[in-house]
């Protein structure tokens, strides 16, 4: 929608349109994701002496957050037990159930614990 404008020419409203059509999909965090990347076009250029401000981020917040949702975990021997029999009788794709199969032993990236 924006794409063909020039940069300095593009106003917060604009790019709000623009963000407000990927929300209306569902996708927040795409919508998110989209306005950091907007708002780097924007800082670069201001440094190449394209444009004045920052756009994007004069939206910042104007975006819907949606609400977080912890996903269930596995607490038990029981439980860790049969995922590993799941793990293991698994017959899908060889490079999946390598990565199912290696899971276990890693942990999850920005885990607190060590």
């Amino acid at each position: 929608m924006i794409g063909s404008f020039p940069v300095s020419k593009i106003s917060p409203q604009e790019v709000l349109a623009v963000l407000r059509k990927v929300e209306a999909t569902g996708r927040y965090e795409s919508a998110r994701r989209m306005r950091s990347v907007l708002s780097r076009v924007f800082r670069y250029a201001i440094a190449t002496a394209r444009a004045d401000r920052d756009v994007a981020a004069d939206l910042r917040g104007a975006l819907i957050t949606p609400k977080v949702r912890h996903l269930a975990a596995i607490t038990t021997p029981r439980e860790a037990g049969a995922l590993l029999r799941a793990i293991d009788g698994y017959t899908g794709h060889e490079i999946t159930a390598i990565a199912l199969q290696l899971s276990p032993h890693l942990r999850p990236a920005g885990s607190r614990f060590e």
